[in-house]
């Protein structure tokens, strides 16, 4: 990760948000929905506010702004309406939905070397796992499941079936993972 560059992640529909990275290190992140206060929130503006003023940097200061969104890829010259505020198009990037949570994962990990797994209820064009090698800076896709909608397979749908059939909608799979501190081990035989 550059160390002598001010980053903005911005993450497109559902649960929209914003992370700021100062000089190579992380500073703020924030959800739509913490600001604007309501739930699953799309887009990115308020929080992306809240993050410029919370680390006190202007946005003419940020170099890169990165976009990741779910289903189709954005288009090349996804601009996702940064125009509006001044920052030129060479300044806005878009990434794969996976590779934006591999890289967070690794880059904060410690791990020089890793082997990284993103498994995902959704990602661009409807994949739902991908596995990268990182090593130092750089990050390899080796492979994933590219999969339409109407299967709809892959571990993250299937953890999306699971929390349908316990009562919760897609969108609150998180509450699924926080059952699992409730559990009780010794209630099941080991077949």
């Amino acid at each position: 990760m550059p160390k002598d560059m001010n980053i903005i992640g911005l993450n497109v529909g559902h649960d929209g948000g914003c992370a700021l990275l100062v000089n190579g290190a992380f500073k703020v992140a924030i959800s739509e929905e913490r600001v604007n206060r309501q739930k699953y929130s799309a887009g990115w503006v308020a929080s992306l506010l809240y993050c410029l003023n919370a680390a006190n940097v202007a946005i003419g200061d940020v170099d890169l702004f990165v976009f990741s969104s779910c289903g189709p890829y954005l288009p090349v010259d996804y601009h996702g309406g940064l125009k509006a505020f001044g920052v030129p198009q060479e300044k806005i990037i878009s990434v794969d939905h996976h590779l934006s949570h591999a890289i967070t994962a690794f880059s904060f990990s410690g791990f020089q070397k890793a082997l990284v797994v993103s498994i995902d209820g959704e990602g661009n064009d409807y994949q739902t796992e991908s596995f990268y090698v990182g090593e130092n800076n750089n990050l390899e896709k080796m492979g994933g499941n590219d999969l339409d909608r109407n299967r709809a397979k892959g571990l993250g749908r299937t953890y999306e079936a699971f929390t349908n059939y316990i009562g919760f909608d897609d969108q609150e799979c998180g509450k699924t993972m926080g059952l699992a501190a409730y559990g009780d081990a010794s209630r099941f035989r080991h077949i």
